[in-house]
């Protein structure tokens, strides 16, 4: 984003993908729904060490946010990209021997925590 200009310009009979002429000006740039409105932090809480995480936008699971491996003790993932506010996000955690973890959080720009409960796979043969 950009800010927005007011006035006369020797460009301003040109638009470009995100501004248009207006009289003898142009008037600034609109938010593309590509753009981040914000970008917060999402700490993972009480996962085991070694684990991998996943967080997609609910939305679209196809949007991959951010991926990973968990460190030991809380895993604070920075600058994920929220699109809307508030944006639900879809958090999976992984790891050999236990069971599949999956939740939903509401991602706002302060942030948000998650609470993981990993209980171990009986049936799991390493």
């Amino acid at each position: 984003m950009s800010t927005i200009f007011l006035g006369t310009s020797a460009f301003s009979i040109l638009p470009t993908a995100k501004s248009m002429p207006l009289g003898t000006g142009i008037i600034g740039t609109q938010r593309s729904p590509e753009d981040a409105l914000f970008y917060a932090n999402l700490t993972i809480q009480n996962a085991i060490a070694d684990s991998l995480y996943w967080i997609a936008r609910s939305s679209d699971l196809t949007s991959v946010l951010a991926s990973g491996t968990i460190a030991e003790g809380d895993n604070v993932i920075e600058n994920i990209p929220g699109y809307e506010s508030p944006m639900l996000v879809t958090v999976r955690i992984r790891k050999a021997g236990y069971d599949p973890f999956e939740t939903q959080a509401n991602l706002i720009s302060s942030g948000v925590g998650v609470y993981v409960i990993q209980q171990q796979d009986t049936v799991y043969q390493a």
